[in-house]
């Protein structure tokens, strides 16, 4: 079965000892030369040594290994320290490509690797990899998007990192080596849960210090009850999302018109299944703080359904998201992964969406969050394959598309194409209606309108 490599980091050097100079070891060369019986003695010694090849060749290297760098065992911590490691999914036989912006040169070095000086940005077909000397602001790499052919909103990292600010106290660990904090960010999972299942999965083997789940775990596929067990009972911060509040809502004065009638069936069938766990999820923030330099929220930090795009215009950004103080800024609600620093400083990202992403690709997503010693967050989007034939078939199982009708097939291409359907189909409908003068809102007229939709897409 293919690897999938989904994320890299770097070990810390730290208390590691350098290797030795040559001004270093021809200053010592230039010291021995004051001992002449000494130096006679080792060359004597190395004399007799040399004569005997082949029993005396591990002597040799290894006395020459610690002249140059030390004992055998400090030369191997080195290497060991500076070696980068990949965390590596199981995956079906699908295409990945990976966006990285990676912190100093440093962060690549390794034996096989080779040193590139920063910065530097190198796109490809697939990939882009940027790097920066700027710990706090990695300017070269702060637009990058990559956009799928599938989709015209679509952007399509597997991989974003982002290296900014200083550590906070109590980061650094003994003799100065990292000591990370790593958290697991969910979102928008839509009540797909093969898709879930598949996450959760993956993000437990990155064995994070704590897992959040950032709403909208229900209304789209069909198993809105069992994402919102799973996230109970699996979750360490649980978050509500704007689809949360649609069933709490539903049949109440502050319902949207939008979602109601058979439009949006999908939202009834949500609400049946939630019976009885209503007051728990009312109980949920939509955002949360964790520590004093992260803040986690569904879409803002007092909105659950503002958009953010990488193309939205930076002060209404900033006017959004002003309401939070903290340094990153980690949100879900548009099923787009990326990143964008604002202008004082701070790094907003989305990580994507779990149950319906939207980057032209069926790939579930989450975001990974570690905190490193000296370099502050480090912040990766994380693609994973999972059964999406399964997923889709939950549709006709559970008697889901039946009996929500036409809206459930918009839901059913989205997660089968990866792409944007929903919003496109409502804002078509409206234009088809007026087109044709079609006024009935039942299920016959909303799918001749699907039709309709379908044919141009």
């Amino acid at each position: 079965m293919p690897i999938a490599t989904v994320r890299a980091r770097e070990l810390s050097t730290a208390g590691a000892a350098p290797r030795r100079s040559r001004s270093t070891s021809a200053s010592a060369a230039s010291a021995n030369s004051a001992k002449p019986s000494a130096n006679t003695a080792a060359a004597a010694s190395e004399a007799n040594q040399t004569s005997q090849p082949t029993a005396n060749a591990a002597w040799t290297e290894k006395t020459r290994w610690a002249k140059a760098y030390g004992p055998p065992e400090r030369g191997k911590r080195v290497a060991s320290s500076l070696r980068l490691k990949a965390a590596r999914i199981a995956s079906t036989a699908l295409s990945t490509s990976a966006t990285s912006v990676a912190g100093p040169a440093t962060s690549n070095a390794g034996p096989a690797k080779t040193m590139m000086p920063p910065p530097m940005i190198a796109p490809t077909p697939n990939t882009v990899v940027a790097r920066a000397s700027m710990p706090r602001l990695v300017e070269a790499a702060s637009s990058v998007v990559m956009r799928s052919s599938l989709s015209p909103h679509a952007v399509a990292p597997v991989e974003v990192v982002c290296r900014f600010g200083a550590p906070r106290r109590g980061q650094h660990g003994r003799r100065g080596r990292t000591c990370p904090m790593r958290i697991a960010v969910l979102a928008d999972i839509h009540g797909n849960l093969p898709a879930f299942e598949a996450v959760l999965a993956a993000a437990r083997r990155e064995a994070p210090d704590l897992l959040v789940i950032a709403g909208d775990m229900v209304n789209g596929a069909p198993d809105s009850r069992a994402c919102w067990d799973l996230a109970r009972g699996e979750a360490d911060v649980l978050l509500r999302g704007n689809h949360e509040r649609y069933v709490l809502d539903r049949g109440t004065p502050a319902g949207e018109d939008a979602w109601s009638g058979p439009r949006f069936r999908p939202l009834e069938w949500a609400s049946e299944e939630l019976a009885g766990q209503f007051d728990d999820i009312r109980a949920l923030p939509i955002a949360t703080a964790i520590g004093d330099d992260v803040r986690v929220m569904h879409a803002a930090p007092t909105d659950d359904r503002v958009n953010l795009f990488p193309w939205s215009d930076d002060g209404a950004v900033e006017r959004v998201l002003d309401p939070a103080s903290e340094d990153l800024l980690v949100r879900g609600h548009n099923h787009l992964p990326f990143h964008r620093h604002l202008a004082d400083g701070r790094l907003l990202v989305s990580v994507g969406a779990v149950g319906i992403p939207l980057i032209g690709r069926p790939e579930a997503q989450f975001g990974l969050l570690t905190r490193h010693a000296r370099r502050g967050w480090g912040v990766s989007h994380v693609n994973v394959p999972y059964d999406v034939d399964a997923a889709l078939a939950r549709f006709e199982d559970s008697g889901y598309l039946r009996a929500v009708g036409p809206m459930a097939q918009v839901f059913r291409r989205e997660i089968a194409t990866g792409s944007h359907q929903l919003v496109p189909f409502v804002r078509f409908e409206q234009r088809w209606r007026e087109a044709t003068g079609a006024t009935g809102d039942d299920d016959a007229t909303l799918e001749r309108a699907l039709r309709a939709f379908l044919a141009l897409s």
